[in-house]
């Protein structure tokens, strides 16, 4: 299934908790947010998940089918509100994440969609051009030069996601390239700390189950793995501070608003401020990559027209 776009998902989860706010019962409440995810969505899943709502079943048991159109966290969420009782919190902070994340994802999409449509547009012209001049073997050569890197990509992406070792291996890349990987630790540190700061104020859990399910939010396996190893580190000595101290790849500007919000009492402050000061310039270093990689890729894309203009007309020299 497709994973519903954070602006649609942030308009559901602010509706759901407007409705729980207006006193609607769960089943009321459901269908009137579910509509905000479009008819196909509402039709195969929301319409399925108001039956298990009929059954006796919690909001979020009632949602585990749509459980891969939402983060991985959200059901999770979820179901600690309802064990606190503070849903309607709950709701708000997830709408008030995807809202602040929303920007920056739309400049993720255009960060690989504009070099794609650059690209695009580079071939069919270089193919124009040598169908106009009638170097029809080369535009062939050209086209089954083009499916064959497409199915060498696919293969890669199909082994970096299938097989552990390689996505890990390609986090890992992924945090050495400049600007990219300061925003991939960006990415990281606003899912990281929004969604703990979400758990902790929910306060039904423990601190050390805060944790974890927060943890698991980080998508890339290389911060992951260091979160886990403090992890490990926090249960024998539960110290907020020392625990932040070892996240080294934390901004240093957020940790002193986040100690003084471990000494103060008021932790979940703390952490929903730094989570918009990172997201700031999380969204600054999106478009710094988004241009960088426009010029790359227009020049490239420039080059080879140029080059393949140059070899036909070169072909009509007498």
């Amino acid at each position: 299934m497709r994973t519903v776009p954070l602006t649609p998902l942030s308009f559901f989860t602010g509706s759901l908790a407007a409705c729980y706010r207006a006193g609607l019962p769960h089943r009321q409440a459901l269908k009137t947010a579910g509509r905000l995810l479009g008819r196909r969505v509402y039709a195969s899943d929301i319409l399925p998940a108001l039956q298990r709502l009929d059954e006796g079943h919690t909001l979020s048991e009632a949602l585990s089918q749509l459980g891969s159109h939402f983060p991985q966290f959200y059901l999770a969420a979820l179901a600690c509100g309802e064990r606190s009782g503070r849903l309607e919190m709950v709701l708000d902070r997830l709408a008030h994440l995807f809202q602040m994340l929303a920007p920056a994802a739309e400049v993720v999409r255009k960060t690989w969609q504009y070099p794609v449509a650059i690209v695009l547009f580079g071939l069919a012209f270089r193919l124009g051009a040598l169908a106009v001049f009638k170097r029809y073997a080369l535009a062939g050569e050209l086209l089954v030069q083009w499916a064959e890197n497409l199915v060498i990509v696919g293969l890669l992406v199909t082994l970096i996601w299938k097989w552990p070792t390689g996505r890990r291996a390609f986090d890992w890349c992924k945090l050495q390239v400049p600007i990219l990987g300061g925003a991939e630790r960006s990415v990281c540190a606003v899912l990281f700390l929004q969604n703990l700061g979400t758990l902790y104020e929910a306060g039904s859990l423990g601190v050390v189950e805060t944790l974890d399910l927060a943890t698991a939010t980080v998508p890339n396996l290389i911060l992951r793995a260091d979160l886990i190893r403090i992890g490990k580190q926090f249960r024998e000595a539960p110290d907020f501070e020392e625990l932040f101290r070892g996240i080294r790849w934390l901004p240093d500007y957020v940790l002193g608003p986040i100690f003084t919000g471990v000494q103060s009492g008021s932790l979940d402050q703390a952490l929903d401020y730094a989570t918009k000061q990172i997201g700031q310039k999380l969204e600054a270093d999106l478009n710094v990559v988004n241009a960088f990689l426009w010029r790359i890729m227009a020049f490239s894309v420039t080059m080879s027209i140029a080059g393949t203009l140059s070899y036909c007309l070169a072909g009509l020299a007498p």
